[in-house]
Order: structure tokens, then sequence, then C-alpha cells
């Protein structure tokens, strides 16, 4: 390194005791003893609010490297007071390489190492020290022989890339809709082979830039009629009024008291026209019971104030408006011509879920996290079954490449969240659905708090795993969580739903799903992924998966009755639905335990109920002899929190005595490569087992100090803190995470 030439680092140089930032303590105290595989510390430095840890890397170079990478590279890692932004490792050297996955953001600056397609929130759960630092020293070897770029990746960018129908508002349905009178405005709808729609709102609910016919509406409620004659159709206002009349109904007496109460109270403006509805009961038989009720509409071709000097309720002379005292008998409207429609409802909550088959509409408020592909087909699903009041939030955009899966309308560059809200509120007449574009792994603004305290339901369909686990521990809210995913080949849908009283929380729910993936044989291959992505953009992460619509559609139909079963019950609940590839679905039930959480080492230990169990029968079923194994498990190192989730029992080479357990190695490297290929490697070795034989507690022995040593070394290149349990006599159990008691104190 003395005869090369390296860029300088800014700042000033501090002890490693005395960084303040804890992802950089953390580095520095992994190195400091000096004994961590291939990573040298150099130096740190403080400049402004960030600090740098200087390592030296030696990465494994072959004899003939691809890129000129060096025996000895020195990198300095900037690390961010917010932990906002990922630590930033730069090669120093200034003449280093310019291979891919490389970031530089001036000329003349130190090259930055992007080592995670992931995203920052995406590693924190799993990002420690040592693993960053192995991260870094397979970087430079595998760059070193041409092995870090995919085959089927895109080259870097050389630069930063930067009948006639009118569809007629609810209420004009309902039972007192003859007293409400409506100002709307017809909006020009479609022209089909045979129809022409229109659509009548109210004046702030109208289509921008439409075109619109200012109304004035009432509806009039006709005598039952037996059915069976077929009237031509009434061409005027006075026809109309003749065919009631002959069911002894008189139309023009509530059309002209409407009329004047229009021109009395200036509610509506004379220059609308007349949207009349009609709503006339029908009988299978004379005086039978109704069964139907037929709606019609008729809008007069004449405005208003033609409309009531036609019926004779005023006069018109030279423009001025006389109003009669006594309506004109004479006039009954055979001036004033109608279109006929055929009146349809908007669609309601409660019309949407009976049309659905359910029993009325669901009312909780849910807020769902995530627009993209299950989740806005999942959301549009429910949302037109009656089911929910939603709030949907989505930080992402709407790119070409999402409409081959998406339920969104064209709206290329603007965010999913609001084309969602903007394509679902319409659909349903008091169904507002309320978009929130926010990143929800971000401080949460006074929107989304205010979402969260008057939820439900958080529904997340974000497939993060980053996400789920904020959710499950982070998000202000006392609202259950249900989490909706699909695997990455589309194949098998995951729906996760913690207790409604939140004891078996999601993140709970999340360890049940990675223990059946690891023990059912019906889930094997669950996480396989399929071939190379799309790719749609020059980025790092610009990839899509190759998943069918047809897959994602079937699924997303599965959901919306799955999220609702979930809810049904108070009980936490994951299940597994697999398709094959005649598109046939198995659903695989998973059998959820309960978790007891204690504090241990300042960390968050979480232990299944199943696990406690098994580990107390495997005790008693070996006494005399002491028994125990591994434990399977998972860190989370952002929260201090361990999951024991299941374990490995004692392999067949162990030593089982009465004093003693020495615990074998036959299987457990296969074992655990089981476990971890299972589950994508969110589970893998936690620690160590053992019991006590009878009238023994769990307090350590002289070789279980002996074992922990043996445990704190075995972790120190996984930067977790070792762990382990003891089950003494009868039910006792003890964890011990990072230190151990002396047995002799």
């Amino acid at each position: 390194m003395e005869t090369e030439t390296l860029h300088t680092v800014a700042g000033d140089v501090v002890a490693p005791a005395d960084l303040q930032i804890p992802k950089a303590r953390e580095v520095a105290a992994v190195l400091a003893p000096g004994d961590f595989p291939f990573v040298r510390l150099v130096e740190c430095r403080r400049h402004g609010a960030a600090e740098i840890v200087v390592v030296d890397v030696e990465p494994e170079v072959p004899p003939a490297p691809v890129h000129d990478i060096r025996a000895t590279e020195r990198i300095a890692v900037t690390f961010d007071a917010d932990d906002v932004h990922q630590p930033d490792p730069r090669a120093l050297r200034t003449d280093f390489p310019y291979p891919p996955h490389i970031t530089l953001h001036l000329e003349g600056e130190a090259r930055s190492i992007c080592l995670f397609e992931e995203s920052y929130p995406e590693q924190k759960p799993r990002w420690t020290a040592a693993r960053f630092l192995g991260r870094l020293q397979l970087w430079l070897s595998r760059t070193a022989r041409g092995e870090l770029h995919a085959p089927d990746q895109a080259l870097e960018p050389l630069f930063f890339s930067t009948g006639n129908v009118l569809v007629v508002p609810a209420p004009f349905f309902e039972a007192g809709a003859a007293d409400v009178p409506e100002r709307l405005v017809v909006c020009a709808g479609g022209q089909g082979a045979r129809e022409q729609a229109l659509v009548a709102a109210a004046p702030d609910q109208a289509p921008p830039n439409s075109e619109t016919l200012a109304l004035a509406g009432m509806a009039f409620t006709a005598a039952p009629r037996t059915h069976g004659l077929i009237r031509r159709r009434p061409r005027t206002l006075g026809d109309l009024h003749r065919y009631l009349a002959e069911a002894g109904e008189d139309l023009l007496a509530a059309i002209r008291q409407r009329l004047r109460s229009w021109h009395r109270d200036g509610t509506v403006p004379l220059n609308h026209k007349l949207l009349l509805l009609l709503r006339m009961p029908k009988a299978r038989e004379d005086g039978g019971p109704i069964e139907a009720v037929d709606v019609w509409a008729f809008v007069s071709h004449d405005d208003i104030q033609t409309l009531g000097a036609d019926v004779g309720v005023w006069t018109l002379h030279d423009g001025a408006l006389g109003l009669n005292l006594v309506p004109d008998a004479g006039r009954i409207g055979d001036g004033t011509q109608l279109d006929l429609y055929n009146a349809v409802s908007t669609l309601t909550r409660a019309h949407a879920a009976a049309l659905n088959g359910e029993a009325g509409p669901d009312d909780a408020a849910v807020v769902a996290v995530g627009a993209g592909a299950l989740g806005s087909q999942l959301v549009q699903t429910l949302h037109r079954s009656g089911f929910g009041r939603w709030t949907v939030v989505d930080e992402d955009l709407f790119y070409p490449h999402n409409a081959a899966r998406h339920f969104l309308p064209v709206g290329v560059g603007f965010p999913k969240a609001d084309l969602l809200a903007s394509a679902l509120g319409p659909l349903v007449d008091d169904g507002a659905v309320t978009p929130i574009v926010a990143d929800v792994l971000a401080p949460p603004d006074d929107e989304l708090v205010a979402a969260y305290e008057t939820a439900d339901v958080v529904l997340d369909a974000s497939a993060s795993v980053a996400v789920a686990r904020h959710l499950a521990l982070d998000a202000p809210t006392a609202a259950r969580r249900v989490s909706v995913f699909l695997t990455p080949d589309g194949r098998d849908l995951v729906v996760l739903a913690e207790s409604a009283d939140r004891s078996t929380r999601l993140d709970h729910v999340e360890m049940e799903y990675y223990r059946a993936l690891v023990r059912d044989d019906r889930l094997a291959h669950h996480l396989d992924r399929p071939g190379s992505p799309v790719r749609y953009g020059h980025g790092c992460r610009d990839t899509s998966g190759r998943v069918p619509q047809e897959l994602v559609g079937l699924h997303a139909a599965i959901a919306a009755r799955a999220v609702r079963d979930a809810l049904q019950t108070p009980d936490a609940s994951a299940r597994v639905w697999r398709a094959a590839e005649d598109r046939s679905v198995q659903v695989v039930p998973i059998d959820v335990s309960a978790y007891q959480e204690t504090t241990e080492a300042r960390w968050t230990v979480a232990l299944s109920d199943r696990l406690r169990d098994a580990i107390l029968q495997q005790r008693t079923e070996r006494l005399p002899n002491e028994t125990g194994g591994a434990l399977v498990g998972a860190f989370d190192a952002q929260r201090r929190r361990v999951y024991l989730v299941d374990h490995v029992p004692a392999p067949a080479d162990s030593v089982e005595q009465p004093t003693a357990f020495v615990r074998g190695a036959d299987g457990l490297p296969e074992a655990f490569e089981h476990v971890a290929a299972a589950t994508a490697r969110q589970l893998d070795y936690a620690g160590e087992w053992h019991s006590h034989p009878d009238g023994h507690s769990t307090r350590p022995s002289t070789d279980d100090v002996a074992l922990f040593a043996w445990l704190s070394d075995h972790r120190l290149t996984d930067g977790f803190p070792p762990l382990m349990l003891i089950a003494g006599d009868g039910t006792a159990l003890s964890v011990y995470l990072g230190s151990i008691p002396d047995p002799d104190a």
C-alpha cells in the first residue's frame, strides 16, 4: 500500500472508542482484536456529522485478474449519523479500476462500491458489521475474477440515469328520494353498438372538461302495476301524465309543486333541464306482492323555465316570468318532449356487497401498504365487494412495465397510490379511497399517523420483509396486521394474520411460516426463484420478475377471500395456496404457535411455545441422560431481537450421559443447509441447547461455560451474540445470550 497513490480521507483521526455512530463503532469493535479474517482496521475519522472507518481488505486475487484488484485494497467506509443512507465503502486507490457496480459521484473522488442490490431498509434487519465486512471482501474477490456482474444484466451506464342508460346517484333510489331535490349535471358517456350511456353527477363531482348538461332532479313513485302490458314510450310530458293518470296518479301536480318550490327558494336555476326519475313497482298478479321496481329516467328537451310555462305554473311574456296563482289546467306538458333512459344507480357499498353475495358491507378502516401487482388487484377486489374503507399507502410511481400486472389506470409517471384511489373511488358511490404517497419505513407524517390511529386493519401487500417487520413492531397503531404476498415465481400465495389481540404478532406468524417451509414437504421449493428477471432500466434494481398475470389475478382473488376469513377469527393464522401448472390450487394450512418474550442482555428473545414444549419433551424422554441439540431461529440486528423457532435434535453421534452431553455433528451441516435453502436464509443456526438431569436447575455448569466460550468464538464472523438454552428440573428453562454467569459465583 505504501507505493500506491491513495485518495485523501477527510476529517480528523479519532480513537475507535470515541466513535459515536453505532454501526461505525460496531465495525471498529469487530476489527479491534485483530482476528477478523481478511480485514484489518487502519484508522477512524470524524468529518462533520459523519464518521469514517478505514480498513485494508485482502481479497482472493487470481494470477491473472479480470479487473485490476490488488492483494490489499484500502477502503474508507463512511457512516451516516442518522442511519438513513447505507454505509458507503469507497476504494481509496486513485487508479482503482472501473468494474461493474462502481459509482463515481464526482470526477476525482474515490469510487463508491455498490455492495448490495437490496435497498438499505431491506438490509437493516440482517445488517451486522461482520456481514458487511465479509461482503466487502467477497465483492473484491468476485470482481477480481470477473464473476460479480450477472450474465443477464445490462451493461452499466456511462452516466447516472436520471340501449340508452342514465347512471343516477344512488340517493335517487332511496325510500325518501321523492322529497330530496338534486342539482345534477349529465356527462356524456360512451356510445355502444346499440345504446348510449350518460352519467348524472353532482356538480362538484363531474369529470373535468367533460360535456355536461345541467339538470334539476326529482323522483316520483307510481302506484303498483301488474306486469304484462308493454306501452309505447311516452314522447312528451303530457303522454307520461296521461299514462299515470289511468291509475289515478297526478304526476303534473307533483311537478307543479316542485317547480314552485324551486322558483320560490331559488335553489335551482331555471335554465336547468328536468330529470324525472320514475319508480314503478311491479306485481306478478293484480293485488299480488311487489316483486320488482322498474326505474326509468326522463330528461326534458326544454329548460325548467319553458317547462313551467308548458304545465301552467307560470306565464312567459317577453322573457318575463309571471307566476300563476292557479295553474292553467289546459296546459299539461304536451309541448315538452322527453328522452327516455334506463336509470341505473351508482354502485353503493351495500349494493356491491349484495352483488358479491355478502350479507352487507364491512366498514373496517383498512390501511393497505403496497399498490403493486398483487396489492392493487387485491384492494380493488375487496373494495368492489363492499369490504373496507380504504387508505392506500405507496411511495412508488407507475411505470410502463407495471401495466403488465397492476390494476391501475393509464397514468405513467404518477404515484401508484393516487392512481389506485382515482380508479377505485368513483366505482363505489360511498367508497372514497384515500391515497398517501409515502415510504412507510420513513418517519410517518401527520397524514399517515392519522390513518394509523383510526385503522382497524393494516394490510401489508408490500412483499417486503423489512416493511412487514416494521409494520409488526414499529408502526404506531393498535390495528390488527395481515400480510399477503406471492413467492418469487408467483406460484404460491401466502396470507399471514396475527391474532386479534396481537398477543401473537405478525413477526411471530412470519417465523412460524418459515418453520413450515423447513418441515412441510408440501412446501418444497416454495421460495425457488424463476429464470433471469426482466430488466426495464439501467439501475441495479431495475428488474421485474417473470410472473404471469394469470397467477397474480388468480391469487388476488383467493387472497380477497382469505383476508376476509382471517379477520373473522380472533386467532392468528397462516396459509399457503399453491397453483399447479393447470392452475388448480392446493391450500396448505400452517399451525401457528404462540411466542413468549423475555429480555436478555438488552436483546428481546421470542421463544416459540411449540419449541419450548418440544425441548421439555425431549429432555423427559432421554432422562436420566442429558440431551440437547442446535437451535433454529432468526436475528434482527436492527431491533436487537432474536426468534427461537425450532431445533435440530441431538445428532446420532452425540454423547448422552447422566451428567454430561456432547452434541455431535452427524447430519447437522446438511440440516442447516436445508433450513437456509428452504427459507431463503431467513432462518439459520441460532445457538445451542441442552438439558440438566432431575434435581438440577438451569444454572450453567463449568462445561457450559466452556461451551459458551466456543459459541462466542463461533459467532464472531456472524456478528450475532452467542446463545445457549438450558432445560432443567421439571419445566425450568433459561436462555443465556451474550454472557453467562460464573458457576462458582
